[in-house]
């Protein structure tokens, strides 16, 4: 392996540490984003790469107890599921906290071998059921995030304040049923 350097920083990039959930395991390392923009709202936008590349990256497939380190690793866009800062890395919250007609509802999100519950955060004249139908963008946010193994269940919760999810390759597991239809 070369000894040249992974990546050169301009001088309106940073480093960004990222977990990243994908279709049969779970990757974390760094990405090289700019200053200006923040990675999760990018995520939600018709402009999100067509590929999280991650540096000094750890890839652990799912039921497998050891992680493989790798210099930079490539992840399809279409693989991912989620996408949250590597702790204690956080990004701010991305909504107004005064905006009225918006409420939180607790979800559980299930991401194969991990588990996340949270909030969602969703007109108070809807519910989860019709924010899903509607939703445009694949991914959506989650809020006060608490990440758990489905098969290491004495490991450590991870705890992150805002995480994107893909709404079309994750389960999603809603508590309020009030205003739920039937099919």
């Amino acid at each position: 392996m070369s000894e040249e350097a992974l990546y050169r920083l301009g001088p309106d990039d940073l480093i960004f540490p990222l977990m990243v959930y994908a279709r049969n395991q779970l990757i974390w390392g760094e990405t090289v984003m700019k200053k200006t923009i923040r990675f999760l709202t990018l995520m939600r936008t018709p402009m999100r790469p067509s590929y999280i590349v991650l540096y000094q990256a750890k890839v652990l497939p799912y039921g497998v107890q050891s992680p493989t380190a790798f210099p930079v690793v490539h992840i399809p866009i279409t693989e991912v599921l989620a996408v949250h800062p590597a702790p204690p890395e956080q990004e701010p919250y991305d909504y107004d906290t005064g905006e009225k007609n918006r409420k939180f509802e607790p979800v559980t999100v299930l991401l194969g071998d991990f588990r996340m519950d949270g909030k969602m955060r969703i007109s108070t004249h809807t519910n989860v059921t019709q924010t899903l139908d509607v939703a445009k963008e694949p991914y959506l946010a989650v809020y006060d995030v608490s990440v758990s193994s489905l098969s290491s269940p004495d490991r450590k919760p991870l705890r992150t304040r805002m995480a994107v999810v893909r709404h079309t390759g994750a389960v999603l597991a809603a508590y309020n049923t009030a205003m739920e239809k039937s099919i």
